[in-house]
């Protein structure tokens, strides 16, 4: 399993930085900060080339990976021609080699302790609804899907027209163009198609790639662009980058909106490219502001591509860029003017003027289409005024605890970046993030949609912008302590006669701060060796006197969402019934299921070819309707034998009973127990089934042919019914179930 994880994890990372570093150098940017900010131009290349193979119909992964290099190689030669031509010579900060290991040397041991050793093992996953829409989408990729973000559905041309639930054209290829961003699914259907591992694993070593590597890299690039290359602070960054639990790794633990957390993750690098992008010369008598051209270039195409991830962290990327602005290059430019009053007020004007054009943008989004679906969704979750107010100072923000450490180096990093030159931006945007989390905390429904409807009012979320933004503050927080430390350490050595400190001097307390922020900040995590469980309750959020603080409650929590012997949905017990029943069905027979009892996983972990891939979230065709609410009548039912017919079904399938919890977590409509009666009613005795298999109250059945199921079904109306059907395993009788 380790082997097949780091693997995955290799190929997963030249995946997302491969394509980009052959454009970014290219451009002229030097070697080093190309892999920081590669990621954001491989992303617009699968987002430029998916589009353009499902204009041409084409679909699957090979294709696409084909395509990807091949528009690198060539954007690559024209970029390089054309910089030459004109004379390109982009100045971007590049960090150092080994502070870049060291990012990510720091963000794989988060990843590996604070969640890989939490969450089941590397070859298990998380199981909130979102996550059976991605490993589905993966797998049907990977087995011949589109991966266009504008033909991404459920039920693709992986999938036999007859085979689909949905209402006739709305899946395959007459399906109606609509956008879904796909690029994360495209690159982990590509590591999946290699066959380094099973998807579980493919999944968790993208998820590691993106924030154990892209993430840190980015804050990495981005506090080089701010500190003009100040190698101590870049380092001093390592440990604050990941150091609220709020980002990026409890982002994986809730609601397992993949796509949302990696896109997040890729913020600091695009902010890194605005920098670069517009680079201000304090050093001389007068400030200049200047274009890039390179990095404004790589920045604009990185900015499209986060739209393949999500959407909303484009808005973010755009209120950070909009706090550059009115923090960096409107005052950098205002120092240019003349001193007089005239200037002052063109000050002013300006920075009023980006404000109107910025809030005028944002309401006119609000109420745009497009993001219809995300503004009007209400999450239900308020906390009075005062006490958001708390959980935001405290940097507990979703939950009740507090990060006291990283409170403290925040509010200190507030201060040196309002107190310094070229800093200010950095503190505005934290305010700007500060306030989103606020408004959607302690707002009405109204406010809410105000401030966080780009993010469905989604508290965790929000929390998780205020998390990634604070561990980039906290950076300048752990700066400012390594500064005033070394200055007390020059005053001692200059009362010594001293004149200057040994070069060593500086790197060693930059190394003592480090370890001293690591320990207050993530020892506490280590320090909870066991956590308590109750396992006959459902999943509920862990209590607030738990021992220990937020590391350590998102440590429980993740133990026991990810439980795979008490798992939501799929645990242990269905994956080892799983195998036995595609040992019997192979991967082509159609297995009818209901998907709520975890059976929505059967196809992208076991490759198992059944009927509902996911739960239902809109109209099902009217042949779904009778093999879910009637197949049980099989045996006298002439619909529901033309629907078993149309489809080809050949099995049904019964895993075990989850209880209340698996059916109240459904969101939509036709997912209830109620609307599954017709599949859950199959026992032993039902005419038309042959129990082949069974354990406890997991069940596969045979689907007869409809002579066999007439003689069935005549001979339990003339008399008692069968004695009992034998498992072809050697179990026994299935009991009679109900849903979920």
């Amino acid at each position: 399993m380790g082997v097949s994880f780091v693997l995955a994890f290799l190929l997963a990372l030249a995946a997302v930085v491969v394509p980009g570093f052959l454009l970014c150098t290219s451009f002229g940017l030097g070697w080093r900060a190309s892999i920081c900010v590669a990621p954001g131009t491989s992303l617009f290349l699968y987002f430029a080339v998916s589009l353009g193979l499902g204009a041409l119909s084409v679909d699957g992964v090979l294709p696409l990976g084909a395509g990807v290099l091949g528009v690198a190689a060539v954007a690559s030669a024209v970029a390089w021609a054309v910089r030459h031509k004109t004379g390109w010579h982009p100045a971007i900060e590049q960090p150092a080699l080994w502070v870049m290991a060291v990012y990510v040397a720091v963000g794989s041991v988060l990843f590996l302790i604070l969640f890989a050793r939490n969450s089941g093992g590397l070859g298990w996953f998380l199981q909130y609804n979102d996550n059976s829409a991605h490993l589905t989408s993966i797998k049907a990729m990977v087995d011949g899907a589109s991966t266009s973000p504008v033909r991404s559905v459920m039920y693709g041309s992986n999938v036999l027209a007859n085979q689909s639930p949905l209402p006739p054209g709305t899946s395959g290829f007459s399906a109606p163009a609509s956008f879904y961003p796909s690029a994360y699914h495209n690159v982990a259907a590509l590591v999946l198609a290699s066959g380094v591992g099973a998807i579980a694993v493919v999944q968790n070593a993208v998820n590691a790639v993106f924030t154990a590597a892209v993430f840190p890299l980015g804050v990495c690039v981005l506090l080089a662009q701010v500190t003009s290359g100040n190698q101590k602070a870049v380092l001093l960054g390592s440990v604050a980058c990941g150091a609220s639990y709020a980002f990026p790794l409890r982002a994986l633990v809730v609601h397992q909106n993949y796509p949302n957390v990696v896109a997040f993750c890729c913020i600091p690098l695009v902010c890194a490219l605005l920098v670069a992008a517009f680079p201000v010369d304090d050093g001389g008598e007068e400030p200049a502001v200047g274009v890039s051209a390179a990095p404004l270039a790589l920045l604009l195409v990185s900015v499209a591509g986060l739209v393949d991830l999500h959407p909303n962290a484009v808005i973010a990327c755009a209120l950070a860029a909009s706090c550059f602005l009115m923090g960096r290059v409107v005052p950098a430019w205002a120092r240019t003017l003349p001193r007089r009053f005239t200037s002052v007020l063109l000050f002013v004007g300006a920075e009023a003027g980006i404000l109107v054009v910025c809030l005028s943008v944002w309401l006119a989004c609000l109420v745009s289409p497009p993001f219809a679906s995300a503004v009007g969704f209400l999450w239900e979750w308020t906390l009075p005024v005062g006490d958001a107010f708390v959980q935001l100072v405290l940097l507990g923000l979703r939950i009740p605890v507090e990060q006291p450490v990283l409170a403290a180096m925040v509010a200190v990093g507030l201060v040196w970046c309002v107190t310094h030159r070229g800093r200010g931006w950095i503190a505005l945007a934290y305010g700007v993030f500060a306030a989103i989390f606020l408004g959607n905390a302690a707002g009405s429904p109204t406010v809410k949609r105000i401030f966080a409807g780009f993010f469905y009012t989604d508290p965790d979320r929000t929390a998780a912008l205020v998390g990634l933004w604070a561990s980039i503050v906290a950076a300048f927080g752990l700066y400012a302590l390594f500064s005033g430390v070394t200055a007390l350490l020059r005053k001692a050595w200059g009362r010594r006669g001293e004149c200057t400190l040994p070069k060593a001097v500086p790197w060693a307390v930059a190394a003592v701060v480090c370890a001293a922020f690591s320990a207050g900040n993530y020892g506490e995590a280590l320090a909870v060796s066991s956590y308590p469980k109750d396992e006959g309750r459902p999943y509920l959020s862990p209590s607030e006197d738990l021992p220990g603080g937020a590391f350590a409650w998102q440590e429980w929590e993740l133990q026991w969402v990810s439980d795979p012997y008490h798992a939501l949905f799929y645990r242990k017990d269905d994956a080892g019934f799983m195998r036995r029943v595609v040992a019997i069905t192979g991967h082509d027979d159609l297995i009818l299921n209901i998907p709520l009892d975890g059976s929505m996983y059967a196809y992208p972990i076991d490759d198992a070819n059944v009927f509902y891939k996911r739960e239902l979230t809109g109209p099902d065709s009217e042949t779904s309707q009778a093999l879910r609410l009637r197949l049980n009548e099989y045996a006298e039912s002439p619909e529901v034998q033309k629907a078993v017919e149309e489809t080809g079904a050949k099995y049904v399938l019964q895993l075990s009973v989850k209880g209340p919890e698996g059916a109240n977590y459904a969101d939509y409509e036709r997912n209830r127990p109620e609307d599954w009666v017709g599949i859950a009613s199959v026992t032993p005795d039902t005419p038309g089934f042959k129990l082949v298999l069974s354990d406890g109250n997991m069940a596969l059945y045979a689907i007869e042919p409809m002579p066999v199921a007439k003689e069935q079904a005549a001979e339990k109306s003339q008399g008692p019914g069968r004695d009992g059907a034998s498992d072809a395993a050697g179990a026994g009788e299935a009991p009679a179930r109900t849903v979920f």
